[in-house]
């Protein structure tokens, strides 16, 4: 398939941020992995997929502590952190993190065009999975509900099922005071596993569900490297695992079904 010009020039932005975030963590010693579309890319060509518009990265929750803070306050030019650690980019339903590149300007896909905003590198924080089965049941109905409910009643950036999203508002509004008090309940939902010793770790905000994004804490004892796009960039040792448990035993096969699922519109405005 081939790549058009305005999709690879959304591309590009997410290589440029790429490196800043690569050379950032590196200078404060902050792990992080290539997951998702971009692990993808990586392994099976060392470049985007070619319908991929954006870039994933997951980091332990540690290290996403420090991450946040350092990127709110110490950002490296041109860039800022949008997040729940920053009071001047905190977005109600963003419970990562988002590094995002100033001077672009994107045009939200999922919204139908309606909502503009800077191009950004998700990152997705990686918590411990609980030990005890009612805490992992408890973990995931929480963690679900608290995003969308922060979606529902203070993001919502999605126009389908209008009439049923503003009975579902004045039903939910009494129970939450405000977006910050509902992003600390989830932030206490992903700490129920901190310090079990399952020896698995979970990502909360990861696209393919809680089930599927489960995975043996010592595939991120360590990093391999992977070119991508010019780039060299941190894998876990087990990302072969976590590319089968996203996309099937066969990866490496292209999936015509998945092009044109992108999370941009395939233009950038530039800003006046």
């Amino acid at each position: 398939m081939a790549v058009s010009s305005d999709l690879r020039r959304i591309q590009q932005q997410g290589v440029g941020l790429l490196r800043q975030f690569s050379a950032f963590c590196g200078e404060h010693g902050i792990r992080y992995f290539i997951c998702g579309g971009t692990l993808l890319g990586a392994a099976r060509d060392g470049r985007f997929i070619p319908w991929d518009d954006d870039v994933d990265v997951v980091v332990p929750r540690a290290d996403f502590r420090r991450l946040e803070l350092l990127a709110t306050d110490h950002p490296p030019a041109g860039v800022y952190w949008l997040g729940q650690a920053n009071p001047a980019h905190a977005e109600p339903n963003v419970f990562w993190g988002k590094f995002c590149k100033i001077d672009s300007d994107i045009v939200d896909a999922h919204a139908n065009g309606r909502v503009v905003h800077h191009f950004g590198l998700d990152v997705l924080p990686l918590d411990e999975l609980p030990r005890g089965r009612f805490q992992r049941v408890r973990q995931r109905f929480l963690s679900y509900y608290y995003q969308h409910l922060s979606s529902l009643l203070f993001g919502g950036a999605s126009p389908r099922h209008r009439g049923v999203k503003a009975i579902l508002r004045l039903a939910l509004a009494p129970f939450s005071t405000n977006a910050r008090t509902v992003a600390e309940r989830f932030r206490a939902v992903a700490a129920i596993g901190e310090g079990a010793g399952s020896g698995r770790l979970v990502s909360l905000c990861g696209r393919y569900g809680y089930a599927h994004e489960q995975f043996p804490a010592e595939w991120f004892a360590s990093s391999v490297y992977l070119p991508f796009e010019g780039l060299s960039l941190p894998a876990a040792i087990g990302w072969r695992g976590m590319l089968e448990m996203a996309y099937g035993k066969d990866w490496m096969t292209p999936r015509q079904d998945v092009a044109g699922r992108r999370h941009y519109k395939v233009r950038e405005r530039e800003q006046s």
